[in-house]
């Protein structure tokens, strides 16, 4: 079945036939068109082409004129609104659709300016207009858009670049934006940059790689290379190379500008004097002599300098400064070094407490004797023994006259006595003798040798020496004379330290653990040496710890037995035989040490951290002197007991009777 609707608009006729082809069910009907305008209203098409889409047309009010389309085809609705678009856009105007269905119908000038979707390559629509943006990878768009300009629409289409993310922006009808991105999959091709080394004469690598960069740190990248490929600048220092990646143009403008740069300095002496703030001007010089010498090749001896390079380099000891004389190509290499070299170092607080453990086990063997008169008198004839003056309460009151009497005098006399004691009792008829029979037990416990407190810097070592100087014989001399006699005898004699020696040095390390070479040494004088032949008797510890700052290790384990005896007996009858032993008394002990050595190492890094550990012990000694305070009113006066300032007044300066070196009384 076929349909035809004409309409009458003015003078002109739109014509509009439909063909209807009729199937088995008017729902399942193929509904087909055939467009056909003659010179008709743009309205009146537009009007047309809703009733077949059914879509919602907004047209701009500066849409007016005719349009003509012959056609003779049947065409399904898509087909026919493709039609509609193609002659929108010969006579100037153009649909942008916005939604929901509708469709903006508006001239083609101003369509750049509307709302445009991104382009839909697969919808057909090939001449709507549309937006879209194109990301480049190997190219600049500064190279593509000479290119691509005279291919985007004659005042409908717009171009636009972006130099920053390297993008073109394009509106234009669906078509063309295909066919430019067709384009732009050919040019945009991935290259693989190149490389060019720079071998360097003269110059360092890294001092000429930093100026050039400095060089093109404020250019943007240039309009002639893409981003891909822009300049990279490397140094190689082992072949003292510079590495230069980048365009063909870029390379070779970089390989002219190296060349010029690459040239030999003059050989001009230079003197320069650097005063240095925490190293040892001396040991520096030791080591900026070795690097001269084993990386420039050249000689800090002018005696012996043959080269035509020289370097100087001398140590200021009374201002800790180095005079470095050499060309100014060393001369600034070395003061790199001098500048790593010369930094504030650690400090650390090394607290030690040295401590003997003894097991002393004692035996006195012996008789002492003791004589009563009448009167009630004791005396000793002889000092044999450390009880007597306790042995006197003893007999003093056994024998009393009052039994009571008696009774409690002994028994305070025998509580003071050590030992075993065995009483005999009257010889004669006013003469009493005591005896007092000494077995002697003691044992004493730990003996705190030293508490020393050594603060040093990182890597250096610290000794404190608490002990005597001690004279040892090393030889003599004598010298015979014409007559055989000895003139003018002498001896050799070489002192000793005897006591107490810590030795450590500490090596900060990362992670606030602390290395420590330490050695401790105790040491003192046998007793049984004689005047001449002096024996030492020493315990040492060599060892080197590790130990997490402000932990406590414990050294030690060094155990030494003592066996002394000695005996005290009274003149002459002590010596004879047999008898002699009733006058003598014999003390034999055994003295077990064990050396213990505790080290607590706390790191100081900076100012407020050594002011904290000096205010600690500055506290600390305070309040001992405060705690003596109450003694004054009965030992001392007053004025006497000197009491230092406290801490924050004595940092501010504004003690009231002076400073720490003058301190001030108790309150």
């Amino acid at each position: 079945m076929t349909v035809s609707i004409t309409r009458k608009i003015i003078t002109h006729v739109c014509a509009v036939t439909l063909s209807v082809v009729a199937a088995s069910h008017l729902l399942a009907q193929d509904v087909t068109w055939t467009p056909n305008f003659r010179d008709s209203d743009v309205l009146e098409v537009i009007r047309a082409v809703q009733d077949v889409t059914g879509k919602t047309m907004i047209i701009d009010p500066r849409v007016r004129g005719q349009i003509t389309v012959m056609s003779n085809t049947a065409v399904d609705a898509d087909a026919y609104y493709q039609i509609f678009l193609r002659a929108l856009d010969v006579n100037g105007f153009t649909a942008v659709e916005t939604g929901n269905n509708m469709v903006s119908i508006l001239p083609t000038q101003d369509a750049r300016a509307a709302p445009l979707p991104f382009a839909d390559f697969n919808a057909g629509d090939s001449s709507q207009y549309v937006t879209e943006a194109f990301q480049l990878e190997n190219v600049s768009v500064s190279q593509v858009l000479p290119v691509l300009r005279p291919l985007v629409s004659q005042s409908t289409g717009q171009m636009s670049a972006y130099p920053a993310g390297n993008m073109i922006v394009l509106v234009d009808t669906v078509a063309n934006v295909e066919r430019i991105r067709q384009i732009l999959q050919r040019i945009d091709q991935s290259s693989i940059p190149e490389t060019d080394i720079v071998r360097l004469q003269f110059a360092s690598a890294i001092d000429m790689v930093a100026l050039l960069q400095d060089l093109q740190e404020e250019r943007a990248p240039t309009e002639e290379e893409p981003v891909s490929t822009r300049l990279q600048i490397t140094a190689d220092e082992r072949t003292n190379s510079v590495l230069v990646t980048g365009g063909q143009r870029q390379r070779e403008n970089i390989r002219e500008l190296v060349t010029l740069l690459d040239q030999p300095r003059e050989q001009n002496g230079n003197t320069r004097v650097v005063y240095l703030e925490y190293a040892n001007a001396a040991r520096v010089a030791e080591v900026l002599s070795a690097v001269v010498r084993d990386r420039f090749g050249l000689s800090t001896d002018d005696a012996q300098n043959t080269q035509p390079r020289q370097a100087s380099i001398q140590a200021d000891p009374d201002n800790n400064a180095l005079i470095i004389t050499a060309d100014l190509d060393i001369v600034e290499s070395l003061m790199d070094v001098v500048q790593r070299l010369d930094i504030q170092r650690a400090q650390v607080l090394v607290e030690a407490i040295i401590v003997e453990i003894n097991d002393d086990v004692g035996q006195n063997l012996g008789i002492q004797w003791l004589f009563r008169d009448d009167s009630g008198g004791f005396a000793s004839s002889f000092d044999a023994g450390n009880n007597l003056q306790q042995l006197g309460l003893v007999t003093d009151g056994a024998l009393s006259d009052d039994r009571r009497d008696a009774l409690t005098g002994l028994a305070a006399g025998l509580a003071g006595v050590a030992g075993q004691s065995i009483g005999i009792g009257r010889l004669g008829g006013s003469t009493d003798l005591m005896a007092l029979i000494d077995l002697l037990q003691a044992n004493s416990g730990a003996n705190i040798l030293s508490t020393p407190n050594i603060l040093t810097t990182d890597n250096s070592e610290a000794v404190i020496t608490v002990g005597e100087s001690v004279p040892f014989v090393t030889g003599s001399f004598t010298n015979t004379g014409g007559s055989g006699s000895v003139q003018n005898p002498f001896q050799t004699i070489n002192r000793q330290n005897v006591g107490t020696t810590l030795r450590v040095t500490p090596h900060v390390n990362r992670g606030d653990r602390v290395a420590l070479d330490i050695s401790q040494e105790i040491s003192s004088i046998s007793p049984k040496a004689g005047a001449v032949d002096l024996i030492t008797n020493e315990r040492k510890i060599e060892t080197r710890v590790t130990v997490a700052d402000g932990e406590t290790v414990v050294l030690g384990g060094l155990i030494r037995d003592n066996v002394i005896q000695t005996e005290q007996r009274v003149p002459l009858l002590g010596s004879v035989p047999g008898i002699g032993r009733l006058f003598r008394s014999q003390t034999s002990s055994v003295q077990k040490t064990n050396l213990l050595v505790f080290i607590r190492p706390t790191i100081l890094r900076d100012d407020d951290a050594l002011r904290g550990a000096t205010a600690e012990k500055y506290q600390l000694i305070r309040e001992q002197q405060l705690r003596q305070t109450p003694l004054s009113g009965w030992l001392f006066e007053e004025d006497d007991m000197p009491v230092l300032p406290a801490w924050e007044t004595t940092r501010s300066g504004q003690a009231d009777n002076g400073d720490i070196r003058n301190p001030q009384t108790a309150p």
